[in-house]
């Protein structure tokens, strides 16, 4: 499990949350570093969480520099548009480290640190509308 989704678990538990892994291992057959590929639950889901008052919904960890990459795929797997339909909640957390002011405890001097922050994306279906017909207008302006 990476450090993400470690703290994508945290963070949701802590939110009264009940939360389970669904992202699988899948053996390559090879030995090393590599010898595994990561499979999402429907290509987008690493954990699925549910709260009565929230419903049950579906979120993808990464670190702050995956986020645009993992907000794209998103928005082209028609299966995660479905979950919408299907009245599911669809989440994409990125975890950044930040600068938080401080006080040094030795000289009580003030000084920059770096804190782990979330960045917490809510996917509506409006923003798959958005995605199709920008893809649409490429298209066409492609054929031209």
């Amino acid at each position: 499990m990476s450090k993400a989704t470690q703290r994508t678990l945290k963070l949701l538990r802590d939110a009264d949350y009940d939360v389970d892994m669904c992202e699988r291992l899948i053996p390559l057959g090879v030995k090393g570093p590599m010898r595994f590929k990561r499979h999402d639950l429907f290509g987008f889901a690493d954990i699925i969480g549910m709260r009565e008052d929230s419903g049950i919904c579906a979120i993808q960890s990464t670190t702050g520099g995956g986020h645009t990459q993992h907000r794209m795929d998103m928005l082209d797997n028609p299966l995660a548009e479905r979950w919408l339909k299907c009245r599911g909640k669809l989440f994409l957390v990125s975890w950044s480290k930040k600068r938080k002011p401080g006080l040094s405890k030795k000289s009580n001097k003030p000084f920059k640190i770096l804190i782990w922050t979330p960045r917490c994306e809510v996917f509506t279906l409006e923003m798959f509308e958005r995605r199709k017909t920008i893809r649409e207008a490429k298209e066409k302006e492609e054929s031209l």
